[in-house]
């Protein structure tokens, strides 16, 4: 992965306002949050409007957003990153999240 992790947040006030300002800036805007826009990078998966599922976790040292997405599995939530213009899934869990920095 050719990125860093940069800062881990830890505590729940912190997770909760990170979270809350990816439903405020990634909104549909007529480009972005498009039906069918997949961008073809690696591990790209389809813009997120709803951040319900979703929980900032930590930030790269290019400030892109490190999350947890429990859209798929509520116990084993998969590992995304907001990569300078698309949604990439880096890993399929946490464990496997830490291996990609050893």
């Amino acid at each position: 992965m050719q990125t860093e992790l940069a800062h881990i947040y830890t505590d729940v006030v912190e997770l909760t306002a990170q979270t809350a300002k990816l439903g405020a800036c990634f909104v549909c805007d007529g480009c972005y949050g498009e039906l069918g826009s997949v961008s073809a990078g690696p591990g790209a998966i389809p813009d997120i409007v709803d951040f319900t599922e979703i929980i900032c976790f930590g930030m790269a040292g290019d400030g892109s957003q490190f999350c947890f997405d429990f859209r798929g599995a509520r116990s084993a939530p998969s590992v995304i990153l907001w990569d300078d213009d698309y949604w990439r899934k880096i890993s399929s869990s946490f464990d496997d999240f830490l291996l990609l920095f050893s």
